[in-house]
């Protein structure tokens, strides 16, 4: 079923092995720089880096509610190891570790199928899957690694292939080490349903290839007039049982919620098949192709664009000439086999409703899954060549070797010209993160103007004033910003010596009483709960707000602006809000549920007399009416609920309040 090429070598095998490790090596090395700009480009990876600032509770914490409310048990190790990814990615060192460790998956996955369907003779295989991958391999947006979920899609899939490859390498392996070995391999696969999927479907090409090609060594047994490895399959079908086993079971005990994870979308067939091939296809180059203006594209990257063309050529022509033939059935039977497998990872997400709209609807299709079933182009690849290699009689190889050589070159080219589109756009767009950082770090962390510490906000809008940074919608970007601050002084990344008088950088116009919020504890006086992640809620009868003014920042404050909601249900209808700037009385706010129970409600303006400008200013709320806990038709809550606060601005303008809500007392 494989046979070799034909023809003399110009070179011995050995030397070109080290002369195609170095054209591949520097390949990758030249694609690698594009992808080191991108990094924390989905609001996912900004919402597992506000985690880590509030500490490793905060992140289990986090993790659990994630897992619980998804049903998924791999977000105790997904989360923190997200976490992590979109720390590290913020470093130079730390990109360069990611795409090491992004690239290793493709180098192993190759090495892996090459000796599934050559054994020792792998090494031209493996080579010309990796080549392939790299020129398909575009740069994108969307949820697609290693620019997003940089470890999520490249630890566990190590872990999965370094066990796969052992178990290859030494089928007689120690009953302890196999114990090692598919214990790590089975908790990888824990960590999300596309390790599941990925390992799977090394598992299912492990035994389809020794039904082809039985492998010298190992027990070998008739099943169903199929030949099979008794022992390997039973091991493998065990991980798997015992994984599902998991996972069920921790669904079951906490049903998902999540509408990600909701099958709806196999109801229209169509919908789902499309979806299942554009997500394949949103992995590679030619999914990206019409969107692109290469008339933008800069002549240093047509330069770069060109080698990259030349030595993906050269490459593929040696790697063409080598490497080992399968036969037209088995070549078929390969290309049935990985199609069928990579439909089999971009099936799950194809069925539901969400990712059909997104991918059908919106024309956003690139997922997880697709760079997850992205190596198994190379292997579609292989499998083609040795088609049109067998159906070409000896005189025309040569011929069609020079074309397919020229053909993957052309393409390695286009895609890094492409490329280069993306990795400006990206960098343009990461630069709020090196904005963020050298505004935290030209502030001393010290000395004795406290002044130094307060942050206006026009240097707080100058952080990110495009609003680069995908983030959800309940985020506070403000807020976000200034905590991210903060965090980089505290984790020692600004070189500047702190001192006992060192202080937070503070916001020094907005204050956000979010759970996300350091700010606002400073602020909340007497009368309120704990903060929850959209605010506050006051308990009691009244709740007092103390407000830090600073000359030479607050000068020309002329009022403040509260954004808050009151609370109405069941015994509460009407609110009377009287408002006391230091003990003095200066507006009263009248709300109702019938005229003021939106989620928009409420935004207020107090203007403020000189005379309270100086020092601390306090201000007090006290309300008419409180929840009655107990009323029939409240919730089992036992706080008395009035008003629930999300934030405090000091202006410097103010115009008259308007609207009968609200009533100035002189």
């Amino acid at each position: 079923m494989l046979s070799g090429q034909n023809g003399r070598a110009w070179l011995p095998f050995a030397a070109w092995k080290v002369w195609l490790a170095c054209g591949l090596g520097l390949l990758v090395a030249l694609q690698a720089l594009q992808f080191r700009f991108g990094y924390r480009l989905t609001a996912d990876d900004a919402m597992f880096l506000q985690f880590l600032w509030h500490g490793w509770d905060r992140i289990w914490a986090e993790a659990e509610a994630i897992a619980k409310f998804s049903g998924r048990i791999g977000h105790y190790v997904m989360t923190p190891l997200n976490t992590l990814g979109a720390w590290v990615s913020g470093f130079t060192l730390g990109r360069l570790f990611i795409l090491f460790s992004y690239y290793s998956v493709w180098v192993l996955f190759a090495h892996y199928l090459g000796r599934l369907l050559a054994g020792n003779r792998a090494f031209s295989i493996s080579a010309f899957v990796v080549l392939v991958l790299l020129a398909l391999h575009p740069l994108a947006y969307e949820h697609m690694p290693p620019n997003a979920y940089p470890l999520q899609n490249t630890l566990p899939f190590l872990v999965v292939l370094a066990v796969r490859l052992a178990l290859m390498r030494w089928p007689s392996m120690h009953w302890f080490g196999q114990l090692v070995a598919y214990g790590g391999m089975a908790a990888a696969m824990l960590v999300s349903e596309f390790v599941f999927l990925f390992a799977t479907a090394l598992m299912a090409a492990d035994h389809l290839a020794n039904m082809a090609w039985p492998r010298r060594g190992e027990p070998q047994a008739r099943f169903l007039g199929l030949q099979v490895r008794p022992g390997k399959l039973v091991a493998d079908a065990l991980v798997v049982a015992v994984v599902l086993a998991v996972y069920v079971g921790f669904r079951l005990q906490y049903p998902s919620s999540y509408e990600g994870n909701d099958p709806s979308g196999l109801a229209n067939i169509s919908r789902f098949f499309a979806t299942s091939m554009l997500h394949l296809s949103a992995g590679t180059v030619f999914h990206r192709l019409p969107g692109v203006d290469f008339s933008a594209v800069s002549g240093g990257a047509w330069v770069a664009s060109g080698l990259v063309a030349l030595m993906t050529g050269f490459c593929a022509w040696g790697l063409l000439r080598r490497m080992p033939v399968l036969s037209a059935k088995a070549a078929i039977t390969v290309l049935v086999c990985a199609g069928l497998l990579m439909l089999y990872i971009a099936a799950p997400l194809a069925a539901t409703a969400r990712q059909q709209e997104w991918c059908l609807d919106m024309q956003v299709c690139g997922y997880l899954d697709s760079r997850v079933a992205f190596p198994g182009f190379g292997i579609l690849a292989y499998a083609l060549v040795c088609l049109w290699v067998v159906w070409f009689k000896n005189g025309g190889r040569q011929a069609l070797f020079a074309i397919l050589a020229c053909a993957l070159g052309l393409v390695g080219g286009v895609n890094h010209a492409a490329n280069s589109l993306v990795a400006n756009d990206m960098l343009a767009r990461v630069a709020p993160w090196s904005n963020a950082k050298t505004l935290a770090c030209s502030i001393p962390q010290g000395g004795a103007n406290a002044l130094e510490f307060w942050l206006s906000p026009a240097q707080m809008a100058a952080v990110d004033s495009g609003r680069s940074v995908s983030m959800h919608a309940d985020m506070n970007r403000r807020v976000y910003w200034l905590e991210y601050m903060n965090f980089l002084r505290r984790s020692g990344v600004c070189s500047i010596e702190p001192s006992d008088s060192s202080g937070p950088l503070v916001d020094a116009f907005y204050t956000s009483f979010s759970s996300w919020s350091a700010q606002g504890a400073r602020v909340l006086g007497a009368g309120w709960s704990n903060p929850e992640f959209w605010g506050v809620w006051s308990e009691g009868k009244r709740s007092e707000l103390t407000v830090p003014l600073q000359q030479g920042v607050h000068d020309k404050v002329e009022a403040l602006r509260l954004n808050f909601r009151p609370y109405f249900g069941p015994s509460l209808k009407q609110q009377r809000v009287t408002v006391l700037i230091n003990g003095e009385e200066v507006a009263t706010w009248r709300y109702s549920a019938e005229l003021h129970s939106g989620s928009d409600c409420c935004e207020a303006t107090v203007p403020l007399p000189q005379e309270a400008l100086g020092g601390l200013l306090r201000l007090t709320l006290v309300y008419e009416a409180l929840r009655k806990p107990g009323y029939p038709g409240e919730s089992l809550d036992t706080r008395e609920l009035a008003l629930g606060l999300r934030s405090l601005d000091l202006i410097e303008h103010v115009s008259e309040p308007e609207g009968d809500e609200r009533e100035r007392i002189e």
